[in-house]
């Protein structure tokens, strides 16, 4: 139960209460540096020790939180197409009830297709030893999306602690200006958050009701372009997305767990700006809708730099208790460490503020069971943000 707050569905020990005590400094403490090229980092309800890092080769590495110590929790490099563009493994999620029943699923991009496949699929803990997983999969995979060029991917897929709902990012498709209007295209699993029912253990899935209307059965939000590094805030349900921009801006999508499907704008727009047509293809016809959500908040690009936001979480833990409740964000392309604190309306610049520098190459967030937050930096290590 989150602490100060209504009950979860999964058991954590997240700190659910408003922050509070003199603001301080933070620093990135090295938890390991044993790593390759690590993408995103994850965590069981109720399990305050392991944590897992998916790394783009395939593999994913078991840390001991409290000693850094690492192990190959599991290794399916063989499935995994992990070069060239912006394939790899992307994300992995622990069902709610992963410490009795050992199921999680990988997000991770897969030879075939046009280009390649992007593949959601279910893996079990080894029965005999809770450090080690089954590389083989329990069943065919749950979702298999044709993505017809090697960028836009999305990546990071969590269950939700408030319906149970596993969703899924889903970039556009790839290529540059969305040249296949998909994600104005509620039709196609592509440039969307989908929203599943996972709870059957034969393999297959259920789309639960409330998702958008006149869609793909599986489609929640929509006008998405390439939501790498999104997140749930695990007190609220609020969902916080990180949507890569195009050529001139990056944005921060927010959505309380009562805002149901929703439109976020691309390709008719780019953050909260009509696109400027100057790529292979404008905006889809018949833009605007007239149903596209605005953006919390977006950053232009300057120098022409490919910046790339990283979408991260909001701090619910207890050692840096003067956060508690800000978003923490960064960019791939940059060195801050951002934090704001969403309040229902758009942010401006003055709301952001770097707390933190790593310098370039951020390629996601993580969270633990306590509610602490963790950098992953690409080069191969992992960050722990710690009081200074």
């Amino acid at each position: 139960m989150g602490m100060g707050g209504a009950p979860l569905l999964p058991p954590t020990s997240a700190n659910c209460n408003p922050p509070e005590g003199p603001e301080g400094s933070v620093v990135l403490t090295e938890i390991t540096s044993d790593l390759g090229y690590p993408m995103m980092l994850t965590y069981a309800y109720g399990d305050d020790e392991r944590l897992y890092l998916p790394q783009r080769d395939g593999t994913v590495k078991l840390v001991k939180a409290s000693t850094g110590e690492t192990s190959v929790f599991l290794d399916i490099s063989h499935l995994v197409l992990g070069t060239g563009g912006e394939r790899g493994l992307y994300g992995m999620a622990m069902h709610p009830d992963y410490v009795e029943n050992g199921r999680f699923w990988l997000h991770f991009a897969s030879p075939g297709g046009t280009d390649h496949f992007g593949v959601i699929q279910e893996f079990r803990r080894d029965p005999n030893n809770p450090d080690l997983a089954d590389p083989e999969p329990v069943h065919p995979p749950t979702l298999r999306v044709d993505h017809f060029a090697s960028n836009h991917n999305g990546g990071s897929i969590e269950f939700s602690p408030i319906d149970r709902m596993l969703y899924v990012g889903m970039g556009d498709g790839g290529g540059g200006y969305d040249p296949w209007n998909n994600g104005t295209n509620r039709g196609t699993l592509l440039g969307a958050l989908l929203r599943i029912d996972v709870s059957p253990t034969d393999g297959s899935y259920i789309s639960p009701a409330h998702n958008a209307p006149n869609g793909a059965p599986e489609v929640f939000d929509w006008g998405l372009r390439n939501p790498f590094r999104w997140s749930f805030d695990i007190c609220t349900g609020a969902r916080y997305i990180g949507d890569v921009g195009q050529v001139n801006w990056e944005e921060i999508d927010v959505a309380p767990a009562s805002q149901g499907a929703t439109n976020w704008g691309w390709d008719c727009r780019e953050g909260a700006h009509p696109l400027e047509p100057f790529g292979v293809a404008g905006p889809a016809p018949g833009c605007p809708f007239g149903d596209e959500v605005d953006p919390v908040w977006d950053y232009p690009h300057t120098d022409q730099l490919p910046w790339a936001v990283m979408g991260g979480y909001v701090y619910r833990g207890d050692k840096l208790p003067w956060l508690r409740g800000a978003y923490l964000f960064a960019d791939f392309q940059q060195g801050p460490i951002w934090r704001t604190w969403w309040r229902g309306s758009t942010l401006t610049a003055s709301d952001i503020e770097e707390i933190a520098n790593l310098g370039v190459g951020i390629t996601g967030f993580g969270q633990d069971n306590r509610g602490e937050v963790y950098v992953v930096w690409g080069g191969g290590t992992l960050y722990r943000l710690d009081p200074g």
